[in-house]
C-alpha cells in the first residue's frame, strides 16, 4: 500500500490534469514488479499550492513523497527506480514546466496507537 503525496501542484492545474496524474502515478508505482502492488493499492494525493493562504513554496518546484512499508525486496535499487519513475511521470505533465521535480522515499513504521 504505497502512498504518494505530491506537493506544489500549481493552482492553475485543471481537475482533469490532476485526475490523470493520480492514475498515471498509481500505474507507474504499481508497474515496479518488486513492490508487488496493483494500481488500486497505490494511494495518490496531489496537493495544490495554496498561494492565497501563504502556502506557496515560491521555488517553482514539485516534490513527491512516497511512503511504504519496509520489505526485503525493497532494496536501494528498487527505491531509486520508484523515485525515478515518479519524477518522470510528474515531468510529463504540461503544468510541470518547473526547474525541479524531486521525490523522497519514506518507510512507514507500522505502529499505531488509539485512545478513547
Amino acid at each position: 500500500m504505497p502512498i504518494v503525496v505530491v506537493y506544489g501542484i500549481p493552482e492553475q492545474a485543471k481537475p482533469v490534469q490532476i485526475k490523470s496524474l493520480r492514475a498515471d502515478l498509481a500505474f507507474a508505482v504499481a508497474s515496479i514488479e518488486e513492490l508487488g502492488v496493483q494500481p488500486s493499492g497505490v494511494y495518490v494525493y496531489p496537493l495544490k499550492e495554496m498561494q492565497d493562504f501563504g502556502f506557496s513554496s515560491g521555488l517553482g518546484a514539485i516534490s513527491a513523497v512516497v511512503q511504504l512499508y519496509q520489505n526485503e525486496k525493497r532494496t536501494r535499487g528498487v527505491l531509486e527506480k520508484v523515485a525515478k519513475r515518479v519524477v518522470e511521470t510528474i515531468k510529463r505533465r504540461e503544468f510541470a514546466d518547473f526547474k525541479k521535480v524531486g521525490c523522497d522515499i519514506q518507510f512507514l513504521a507500522g505502529i499505531s496507537y488509539e485512545e478513547e
